[in-house]
């Protein structure tokens, strides 16, 4: 009798397991469309968000096809918006053919009509041949043909093969909650976000003071500060533990102690409930004369919020009036399981070393749900560089 009701628990048991995690992917797919759907409510304008490559010689090469494609669109007798036919221009080598022809259907206009399919398809061959002739520069795939995929697809051909230049984004307060860093054309590549115009300045010039980048391994953390997050430390602690870095683990910390670890050391990571705030004020970190790169892996951490009638706030923006270069911290709630999968692997990057975008970009791919857990991770703040800390473990 025993035994059987053990094996009707567990069978109770992994039904339920299944059920919640079949929920869970729902979930992730229509966050997944959410991000598709985002891009096309952008249209045309989806292209000037496309960062030019990081790499010269495919930087001046899709300049020139941007330079090409205006000159055509003026002998042709089409009106258009110059800029973004130049982004689409610019952005071909890496879009499919049926996106690229959507996106100058969208765009261009011969006596306020729409310009000839036939003279479209026409202009996108007219683009591949460019590319062709410029050798297909080093570091960009050969021109993208329709079997690439689509747009909503994953692995977009905008996105593949290409590392691009960091995109800082300045989002609206309105639009805050939404995570743009994983439209199609965004999400593989180093996206970073800041509230208003008015922190770019300040966060570029807090990573020139640190010479565009920081050491990781002058690290302090704070792990489960609650106690009550076991799995989580038991899967950092040893590795956290290893020295240089320094940091408390399994209890709060004092604030002061707290307070002097911001502003000494290069890297601050937080693995707990919520964004940290319970343990230091924003005061505290405003009287900062610089503030850590920070990495605060808790629920909503990133989420910033209206209290009465003031400007949205939240602790990655003290962190970032605190002169803290870069934030990275998530919109909305995870799971502490998700959690410590997307902070694992942004772990193995600080380890090679590396643009801090990119790392980020590359951890939401370790996530079980990708766009439900991972898209919930943005980095707040400018680019900058992670030294390898060393030593990465198997």
């Amino acid at each position: 009798a025993d035994a059987d009701a053990d094996a009707e628990a567990t069978a109770r048991e992994r039904l339920e397991r299944s059920l919640y995690w079949s929920s869970r992917e729902q979930l992730d797919s229509r966050m997944r469309e959410l991000t598709a759907r985002l891009e096309d409510a952008l249209g045309p304008a989806a292209l000037l968000l496309l960062a030019l490559p990081a790499c010269p010689e495919a930087r001046s090469a899709a300049e020139a096809l941007g330079e090409s494609i205006v000159e055509q669109a003026g002998r042709l007798g089409w009106q258009c918006d110059e800029a973004l036919l130049r982004a689409a221009a610019e952005a071909s080598p890496w879009l499919t053919d049926e996106r690229l022809h959507r996106a100058l259907l969208g765009l261009v206009r011969k006596g306020g009509k729409p310009v000839a399919a036939a003279a479209l398809r026409a202009a996108v061959q007219s683009l591949r041949k460019r590319w062709q002739s410029l050798g297909a520069p080093r570091g960009s795939p050969p021109a993208a043909t329709g079997a690439a995929g689509d747009a909503a697809g994953e692995g977009d051909a905008a996105g593949e093969g290409v590392l691009r230049s960091p995109l800082v984004l300045v989002v609206d307060e309105s639009l805050a909650s939404l995570p743009w860093e994983c439209i199609p054309s965004l999400v593989e590549q180093p996206v970073a976000r800041l509230p208003c115009a008015a922190y770019v300045d300040r966060c570029v010039a807090a990573a020139d003071a640190r010479g565009g980048s920081v050491a990781s391994s002058d690290a302090y953390y704070l792990l489960n500060p609650s106690g009550d997050l076991q799995r989580t430390q038991a899967a950092f602690e040893e590795r956290f533990a290893r020295p240089p870095w320094e940091g408390v683990v399994g209890e709060p910390p004092a604030e002061e102690a707290l307070r002097s670890a911001l502003e000494r050391k290069d890297l601050f990571v937080y693995c707990g409930h919520g964004d940290g705030s319970r343990f230091i004020s924003a005061d505290s970190l405003h009287r900062l004369p610089r503030c850590s790169v920070s990495v605060l892996m808790g629920c909503s951490s990133g989420a910033l919020k209206r209290v009465g009638g003031l400007a949205p706030s939240g602790m990655a923006l003290s962190c970032l009036n605190a002169r803290s270069p870069a934030v990275v911290a998530n919109l909305w709630d995870v799971t502490d399981g998700e959690s410590d999968r997307f902070c694992r692997a942004l772990m193995d990057s600080f380890e090679r070393g590396g643009c801090l975008l990119t790392a980020v970009a590359s951890a939401r791919r370790a996530c079980r749900l990708r766009y439900l857990t991972g898209a919930a991770a943005v980095c707040y703040g400018a680019p900058i560089t992670v030294e390898p800390r060393g030593g990465a473990e198997a």
